[in-house]
């Protein structure tokens, strides 16, 4: 009982509105490369009409037959500030941010070396094209735009279409989010 006051006394304090906490999965596309999957997790606050997002996400290519190799995986921290419009139960987010990149991507082209003495054939290595592995880490600059419906005062589903603009990779995916969390806070009249 005295943990739960303390909670409630402590949102009150900072003036926070409410607060959720974000699964996401969905799919990824990229400038230069194949498609995949797209996964994650944010912690939200909010504040009148602006929400603040500390999220994880990994971003891993998935290829088929004569794909290139190795494939391409990311992983980033988000920090990210932004607003949305709507009422309790419709909103629209959009958020712009800071992140930390790192993961593995292509690197140079690997000239094919051919053995005679040994003949491989194995088709998954025959048929694609080998890269050097390129470990690396780097910041970006995390944009995303959100269509929220919310049914409940705790949960909410959310389609979002995010944008990871860096040196490396930049990438774009598009997520279904479920939300849970303290979201149609209402004020009381002072």
């Amino acid at each position: 009982m005295i943990m739960i006051t303390h909670v409630n006394i402590s949102f009150s304090q900072n003036h926070f509105d409410g607060f959720s906490i974000s699964s996401k999965a969905g799919l990824r596309g990229g400038l230069r490369d194949n498609g995949g999957i797209a996964m994650g997790l944010s912690f939200n606050l909010f504040k009148k009409n602006k929400v603040y997002t500390l999220g994880y996400n990994k971003i891993e290519e998935i290829t088929l037959f004569g794909s290139p190799n190795p494939n391409e995986d990311f992983h980033t921290i988000d920090f990210m500030y932004g607003e949305f419009i709507g009422n309790q139960y419709f909103r629209l987010q959009y958020q712009v941010g800071l992140s930390t990149l790192w993961g593995i991507a292509r690197g140079e082209r690997k000239q094919p070396e051919l053995d005679y003495k040994t003949v491989n054939f194995n088709l998954l290595e025959f048929s694609s094209e080998q890269y050097e592995r390129k470990e690396f880490i780097t910041i970006g600059v995390p944009l995303g735009v959100g269509f929220k419906i919310t049914p409940v005062d705790f949960m909410s589903i959310a389609l979002d279409l995010n944008m990871n603009i860096n040196l490396i990779s930049t990438t774009f995916t598009s997520l279904i989010c479920l939300e849970f969390g303290w979201l149609n806070r209402q004020k009381k009249n002072k």
